[in-house]
């Protein structure tokens, strides 16, 4: 399964949003449903054909709406902004697989100007109210 993003003219502040909002409409309308991420393997990150990052989500039970996710970003990804019009990209990865979340970090490629995003994710069938 791929998912591509057009992502244009948004605030790189807006990155967390985006995720949240990619999330859950690339999956399923039905809560009750599996989500794309419930499976403890990574995901691959691909912005013009290359593959700018990778994503990994430990493994939750079913049901669970707090859940957290580990990015890395490769020298080369684009980040969301004003004028910026990129397709992403994120796919299943089957290039390499852990065990744990204790074993991504130990293994997961990361070098010279690299980032690390940590995305701490609460799902909500409703929006909060301000």
């Amino acid at each position: 399964m791929h998912i591509t993003t057009r992502i244009k003219a948004i605030t790189a502040g807006a990155l967390m949003a985006l995720v949240a909002t990619i999330i859950p409409i690339a999956t399923s309308t039905d809560a009750a449903q599996a989500q794309i991420f419930d499976s403890p393997f990574p995901f691959e990150i691909y912005q013009k054909g290359r593959k700018v990052g990778e994503i990994y989500v430990p493994e939750r039970p079913d049901q669970a709406t707090d859940y957290v996710e580990h990015w890395i970003l490769y020298p080369g990804y684009v980040y969301p902004g004003n004028g910026v019009d990129v397709a992403t990209e994120i796919r299943p990865g089957h290039s390499v697989s852990y065990a744990s979340e204790a074993d991504f970090f130990k293994r997961a490629h990361f070098g010279s100007g690299y980032k690390y995003v940590k995305v701490d994710s609460h799902e909500s069938t409703s929006l909060p109210t301000p």
